[in-house]
């Protein structure tokens, strides 16, 4: 409920046309807090609620949503009331229970597997989504990824156990993640996977090569659970799990994956943070030698950012930029083999081409971007490979035809997406609705019976997506 009054509190400010400092200085706030509280990196007041509901004319929405958020919040403290560790569960976001990283790491030979992943929060019969809630594995998962951070530092060699099969079980869920939103599944298998590589690392001495590919192994793997926090609305999670990914890709000295890492920073950001905070991952990356497809996809977002500012010049001379990098390095990618997350295909830099003339609105390369992206995937969703860029395509497709054509153009690109069953309806979907939402709302479009409509479906498409 925090995430949706952020989401709620940037999409009013920036109908209004405020800057967050302009905003915290209306509530008398700092633009930082008020960057913050948008992407439920802090917990708003009451007064702040009810400040930006009468400077926003939000008409008592950001107060409920505040309510709300409280409301879930006593529900979670009464909920946790003691570090209960089962096979039945996974454990919430509170890591005061678990023994100190030092503990852990002088104990850590005298534990079994089955005892390491109880006290990491994912018992055997946990993995089920059953009897527990998206959000508490997402957050579990974080935190339990958060204790690893702090604990593999000094913590003595690794084995080259078993690491073929897990190579092909990372790759199996990475593909998966490509191909399908089916997403809690895929969230459960690599808690497993991601504590299964972390024994392995923590008590057994092999080969400095052997711990490096773990270390690899390790950090794709938080990535991957990064990614899917931010697919299930959790952005604070996946930023942790991004940091954890950090760390050891920092120890492996791998700077493909490392790379990764501030893509993946950068791409939640573009979500949920800041311009500014997309920029810095760029700069980091830059900073300590950006390498592999990953620096292409890292300068898509950089471009679709500029875009956002309104730095037209440069954000097509980086899009030309990663052209001609594309010609130049092609589709070979060590990290290929950890599945096809760590790929960035053709047609996904289409789409990233296409968000940034979005906003920019070159709406004529926009509809070509986009009808590339649906030319090389296909025009079915079910199925499709990385079906969340086809959809988001559809949806900036839509968008560009609705100013060239009109709303039944507009109408036509968007059926595939209206057709998604609501178990795979993702909140970066219904968010990327918003923008078009808004245009057949505006005077151009308003009067016209098809745009309402239209407007009406994508609401109830956005409720059912908040729902799920």
């Amino acid at each position: 409920a925090r995430h949706r009054f952020g989401y709620e509190l940037r999409t009013r400010r920036k109908a209004r046309g405020l800057s967050q400092d302009r905003l915290g200085a209306a509530v008398q706030v700092s633009g930082d807090l008020v960057g913050r509280i948008e992407i439920g990196d802090r917990r708003p007041g009451r007064d702040f609620a009810e400040r930006c509901d009468r400077v926003l004319d939000a008409g008592g929405e950001l107060v409920r949503l505040w309510e709300a958020a409280e409301h879930e919040q006593r529900q979670r403290r009464r909920a946790d009331t003691g570090p209960v560790v089962s096979d039945n569960m996974i454990v919430g976001n509170d890591l005061a229970f678990l023994p100190a990283a030092s503990a852990m790491a002088d104990d850590m030979n005298r534990m079994n597997r089955r005892y390491l992943l109880k006290t990491l929060g994912v018992g055997a019969a946990s993995l089920s989504p059953l009897g527990s809630s998206v959000r508490e594995m997402v957050l579990g998962a974080a935190n339990s990824s958060a204790l690893l951070r702090a604990s593999v530092v000094g913590i003595p060699g690794t084995s080259e156990h078993a690491l073929g099969q897990t190579r092909h079980q990372l790759r199996r869920f990475a593909t998966d993640y490509a191909l399908t939103p089916d997403l809690v599944p895929i969230l459960c298998g690599l808690v497993v996977l991601r504590n299964h590589l972390y024994t392995t690392v923590a008590t057994r001495q092999h080969h400095p090569s052997d711990t490096r590919d773990l270390y690899v192994l390790l950090g794709a793997t938080c990535v991957l659970l990064a990614s899917i926090s931010h697919d299930l609305s959790e952005p604070h999670a996946g930023l942790i799990q991004a940091d954890t990914a950090e760390t050891f890709a920092e120890l492996s000295g791998d700077r493909a994956l490392l790379t990764w890492v501030y893509c993946t920073k950068a791409m939640i950001a573009s979500w949920w943070g800041t311009p500014d905070d997309v920029l810095r991952q760029a700069d980091k990356a830059r900073a300590t030698g950006a390498a592999g497809v990953a620096a292409i996809r890292l300068a898509g977002l950089q471009a679709r950012t500029l875009a956002q500012l309104g730095k037209r010049t440069e954000a097509v001379a980086i899009l030309y930029a990663a052209e001609e990098q594309r010609a130049a390095v092609g589709e070979h990618d060590r990290l290929r083999e950890l599945g096809e997350i760590f790929t960035f295909p053709v047609a996904r830099q289409h789409y990233y081409n296409a968000a940034t003339h979005l906003y920019l609105h070159n709406w004529a390369e926009v509809e070509h971007e986009t009808s590339s992206v649906v030319n090389l995937y296909g025009k079915s969703i079910a199925g499709g490979t990385w079906p969340v860029t086809l959809t988001l395509s559809r949806i900036y497709q839509a968008q560009a035809r609705l100013q060239i054509h009109g709303p039944e153009a507009a109408r036509e690109a968007l059926q595939p997406v209206f057709d998604i069953p609501i178990t795979q309806r993702l909140h970066q979907t219904a968010k990327a609705l918003e923008t078009l939402r808004r245009q057949l709302q505006s005077p151009t479009f308003a009067t016209l019976t098809a745009a309402r409509d239209l407007s009406d479906d994508i609401v109830s498409f956005q409720s059912s997506a908040a729902g799920r």
